[in-house]
């Protein structure tokens, strides 16, 4: 199993080679419908990077269970399906190509020459019956649907079989940051007003979680959870002792799960 510094060695390899599809032209597209994108490709690419503690996490399940087969459910930039499958795994990954203009086509060709094949889906829409995967990952995509879930978990069921894991991610709508801002009179919701600016529909997030959200989602689901945590991925967040110095408030992430930033699950069918 690589260490953390080994993967996030290969994973900046990776982002820094997809960095050179964002472009002015797709940085224009993309705000369209969530104008909280309106980011230059400096901001994205800080996102992306520190977004390689989150995937190591599936990376390290992967190694213990002996994966063979993933599927990345809304792959997006593609650097966690690009970076897996350079790592010796078979990787698919999910994208609706009917909501991606042409400007997209280099890039997606791309994908596919990095032996990373695309599967042409919509999960929250269209039914699955397609092969199934040792392993599914939803990393930071539920967020960004506003109605029920039940559709999309029937589907990742199908997407599994009876020894499959899947891994999910979302932020934490609970996270001290978020508490603190709400105290302070700000919702913890979208901006109103960039959901104005932005086009319909709107693509933002509409509905993050707390661990007592997943808990009961999940008693309701076709899962089972087998391992459900909070953690920190952000570098000033980080807990660690210089991090716990210049920003004290870490220090309830240390005695209260329920406060860190991200909610990170791990499950399999429920027999």
């Amino acid at each position: 199993m690589l260490s953390y510094k080994e993967f996030n060695q290969i994973y900046k390899e990776e982002l820094f080679k997809v960095m050179e599809f964002i472009n002015d032209e797709i940085l224009t597209e993309l705000k369209l419908h969530n104008e909280g994108w309106n980011q230059n490709k400096e901001w994205f690419k800080n996102y992306l990077s520190q977004s390689s503690l989150r995937y190591y996490k599936v990376y390290k399940t992967a190694i213990e269970n002996n994966t063979k087969t993933i599927l990345d459910v809304g792959g997006f930039w593609a650097i966690f399906p690009i970076t897996m499958a350079r790592l010796g795994f078979e990787v698919n990954m999910t994208e609706a190509l009917k909501y991606y203009s042409d400007l997209y086509n280099t890039f997606f060709d791309y994908v596919k020459s990095r032996n990373v094949s695309i599967v042409d889906f919509d999960p929250f829409m269209e039914s699955y019956q397609g092969k199934t995967y040792d392993m599914v990952t939803i990393m930071a995509v539920i967020e960004h649907y506003p109605h029920s879930l039940s559709f999309l978990f029937e589907n990742i069921k199908n997407m599994m079989h009876t020894d499959s894991i899947l891994c999910l991610d979302v932020p934490n709508l609970a996270y001290i940051k978020t508490r603190i801002s709400f105290l302070l009179g700000n919702s913890p919701l979208s901006p109103a007003s960039l959901i104005y600016k932005s086009a319909v529909p709107y693509i933002g997030h509409h509905h993050e979680y707390t661990l007592n959200d997943i808990r009961e989602l999940f008693a309701l689901s076709p899962f089972v959870l087998t391992k459900l945590i909070s953690h920190n991925y952000t570098p000033n967040r980080i807990i660690n002792f210089i991090n716990t110095i210049t920003n004290p408030l870490i220090l309830l992430n240390i005695f209260f799960e329920g406060t860190r930033e991200v909610i990170y699950l791990e499950a399999r069918k429920r027999k």
